[in-house]
């Protein structure tokens, strides 16, 4: 019968060493197979998804109309009828704060550039059009941008009221824009009346 030197402790250490180095490949190179990102160990560095830009919404006509929702508040809606909001943003609003995935979620009320009538008929809002990237208008009301919420399903849905975004750092809060004391539903055109010909 013959016999096999036994190995020493130094070349059995050895062994173990570099099983171990192989296991740990394999598991580097398995972790850097097919598996997507999302489904990584926690623990991993933070994942950044990129997502495809949103889509602007068309302009639409230049009409808001009213709508009585939840809680008999009168509240003013797009011209589809559509709950509009308003963000809490410091600062002013000329340069629009809801960009990017933040418009992806929160549409811009747009409408073609150009006039609209000063005021909205009836109430002490004031009308106008900020521009938006895109050459498109924004509709104003008293000087803050309008935004409907893709969390609202059906006119008369006022889901974003009180709702928090951080966009850059900053958080900001929507609301609705609440018309008191006038029934709905109304109809206000923002199309500037024609002057008057002599």
């Amino acid at each position: 019968m013959s016999t096999r030197p036994v190995p020493s402790g130094a070349a059995v250490r050895g062994g173990v060493r570099w099983t171990a180095a192989l296991a740990v490949l394999l598991v580097v190179l398995g972790a850097c197979g097919g598996q997507p990102q999302a489904e990584k160990s926690p623990g991993a560095s933070p994942i950044k998804l990129s997502v495809p830009s949103p889509a602007v919404p068309s302009p639409g006509p230049a009409v808001i109309t009213s709508r009585r929702v939840a809680g008999s508040n009168t509240v003013i809606a797009d011209s589809r009828g559509m709950t509009v909001y308003f963000l809490s943003a410091r600062g002013g609003h000329k340069a629009p704060t809801c960009t990017g995935r933040c418009s992806a979620i929160w549409h811009p009320v747009l409408v073609q550039q150009g006039d609209v009538a000063p005021t909205v008929p009836g109430t002490s809002l004031k009308a106008g059009v900020l521009p938006w990237p895109g050459g498109h208008g924004q509709l104003a009301l008293s000087g803050r941008r309008l935004y409907t919420f893709t969390g609202d399903s059906v006119p008369g849905d006022v889901k974003g009221e009180g709702f928090i975004t951080n966009q850059g750092g900053t958080t900001l809060t929507w609301h609705v824009v609440v018309l008191p004391g006038i029934p709905p539903p109304r109809t206000f055109p923002l199309n500037p009346s024609p002057s008057p010909t002599r």
